[in-house]
This record gives C-alpha cells, sequence and structure tokens, in this order.
C-alpha cells in the first residue's frame, strides 16, 4: 500500500504544481489580449503588451517562457496561423516574442518613463536609444529590428468604420510555456497553451 499511497500524494503534488502554472498562463494571455485591445494602434501597444504579460505571468520563471505571439484574428476565439503558432513571425499577421524581447518591452517602457518623469520635472536628460526597440523603428540603433515589425501596431484598424464598415480588427494573444514534471512520474514536462482574442477598442469612427 506504501507505493501507491506516495504515488497518489505524488500525483496530487504535480496536479497542484500543473495548475498553478496553467492559471498563470491562462490569466496572463487574458491580461495581455485586455492590454493589446486597449492601445490598439498605438506604436508601441505590442511592448505594453508584453511588459502586462510579464507582470500577470509572475508566478512563471523566465525559462518557462517559451513565447508569446501577438496575431490578427478573423474573429472572437480564432486561434493564430499554424506558422504563427509554431513560434514564426509573419508579415501583416503576427508578432512573436521570447524571453528577449519580453526583456526589451520592460527596459523601455521603464525608460520611457524615467524620460517623462525628467520631462515633467522640468529636469535635462537624454532618452537612451539603445534601449528602445519596440514601435517599428525606421531609425535610430535598431532601425528596422523592432520586433513588432512583421505586424505593426500602428497599422492596426482601430475605428468603427475600418474593416469595411465591420469595426476595428481583432487582436489575439496566444503563449506557449513549459512545465517541468518535479517527479517525473509524467515525463520530463510538458507544454502549456491558452489563447485570447478581443476586439481591438474603437478610437474614432
Amino acid at each position: 500500500m506504501t507505493p501507491v499511497f506516495f504515488m497518489l500524494i505524488f500525483g496530487i503534488v504535480e496536479g497542484g504544481l500543473y495548475m498553478n502554472d496553467y492559471l498563470g498562463v491562462s490569466s496572463s494571455v487574458r491580461a495581455a489580449a485586455r492590454t493589446a485591445s486597449a492601445n490598439g494602434a498605438i506604436a508601441q501597444a505590442d511592448m505594453y503588451t508584453l511588459v502586462n504579460f510579464r507582470r500577470e505571468a509572475a508566478a512563471l520563471s523566465d525559462q518557462q517562457i517559451q513565447y508569446v505571439v501577438v496575431y490578427k484574428a478573423s474573429t472572437y476565439g480564432a486561434q493564430p496561423t499554424t506558422t504563427c503558432k509554431a513560434g514564426t513571425s509573419v508579415a501583416n499577421v503576427c508578432n512573436v516574442y521570447r524571453m528577449q524581447d519580453i526583456k526589451r518591452a520592460e527596459a523601455q517602457a521603464a525608460e520611457l518613463d524615467a524620460q517623462e518623469a525628467a520631462e515633467s520635472a522640468g529636469q535635462s536628460r537624454t532618452l537612451d536609444e539603445s534601449k528602445i526597440w519596440f514601435g517599428c523603428l525606421t531609425s535610430g540603433p535598431h532601425a528596422n529590428q523592432s520586433p513588432d515589425r512583421y505586424w505593426c501596431p500602428a497599422a492596426r484598424t482601430d475605428t468603427r468604420s475600418g474593416n469595411g464598415g465591420s469595426g476595428p480588427d481583432y487582436v489575439g494573444v496566444y503563449v506557449q510555456a513549459n512545465h517541468p514534471w518535479m517527479t517525473k512520474m509524467f515525463g520530463n514536462s510538458t507544454t502549456v497553451r491558452d489563447q485570447s482574442v478581443i476586439q481591438i477598442e474603437p478610437r474614432a469612427e
């Protein structure tokens, strides 16, 4: 009975840890989708989306997060294309972000906040352009290297009359993360995935 008892206990522990990661992915995906919808066609929309995603995904380590996909969806619940879902950016369809991009988004957001605070206080400060990656840049040290250049946020439709009268674009967020099994009862690891789609909030007619 002892081996069976321990297997039951380990199974309960593994299930609890898995659910913790699953809920972390699920809640962060929805928070990111809401952020993407609210920021719409703002040039740094994906930067803010990634920053909010990472904040909500605090339960996940950097090593667990494989990638985040921000994609153009056809309607609510629509999945990303096979290529996007596999982790490859596609022009006018999706941007795929890995941990390096998320850290760059956090660094840029912090730099922009520091610059704004200095300007509000009437202080002289030079923007550190080496930390500016997002916004489909065409100039500066990272010109044409922006990770959001494939589906540029500024090109997204955010008007009620857009898309032939059907309204703003639908923006989706898909996340793929790794969950390691502690006891190895079920193997070394498994993949946790989730996605959410929201229509961009209209900013004009």
